[in-house]
């Protein structure tokens, strides 16, 4: 299964975001899934995929070629995609992959987690999006979501909805539990 994992290119203020991020990127080498990603060395990013080559993972970089111009690339990745722009990018990420994985991240996180669910919602992505909500990272939207719905701008059964795991074992129940109702 091709797992799509959008996070921060920054490693963020609470130290659990990087041992998760490593903690992912082994447990997906371990179950036997493809990360794939943007690319990045650095951040969050680059301790996923990092981690997740070390362990003896495939590594998918989805990558713009401008990353070349800042050295943010890196040679743990069994395969790279080059792309122009950074929306290019994000569809051919969501085009290649089977289910979607948010660790913490920034604006272009939110960007991708916001994309996902959109297209999830309308029927043109198949899949699911996880929201790994380290230490209540994502509280904000799951409240956000619980507000537009409250308000009439989402239905209860709309198939946006993320799935919520708090942590890495709920990660890997949420995995092997998509894994065996997804066709591929």
């Amino acid at each position: 299964m091709k797992v799509c994992v959008f996070c921060g290119s920054n490693y963020g203020n609470d130290p659990a975001f990087r041992e998760n991020a490593e903690g992912l990127g082994k447990l997906l080498a371990k179950k036997g899934h493809s990360l794939v990603y943007g690319g990045s060395d650095r951040g969050l990013m680059g301790s996923v995929s990092t981690s997740c080559f070390k362990s003896g993972g495939e590594v998918i970089a989805v990558e713009p070629t401008f990353f070349l111009g800042w050295g943010a690339t890196t040679d743990c990745v069994t395969q790279t995609i080059p792309t122009v722009t950074m929306n290019e990018r994000k569809q051919k990420m969501m085009e290649i992959s089977d289910v979607f994985l948010a660790l913490p991240g920034g604006i272009g996180t939110l960007d991708e987690i916001s994309d996902v669910m959109t297209d999830i919602g309308l029927g043109q992505v198949e899949g699911k999006l996880i929201l790994f909500n380290i230490n209540h990272f994502y509280e904000p939207i799951l409240e956000l979501l619980k507000i537009y719905n409250d308000q009439g701008f989402l239905k209860e059964d709309w198939s946006g909805y993320p799935l919520v795991a708090d942590s890495l074992k709920e990660v890997e129940e949420a995995l092997d539990e998509f894994e065996k109702s997804f066709r591929f």
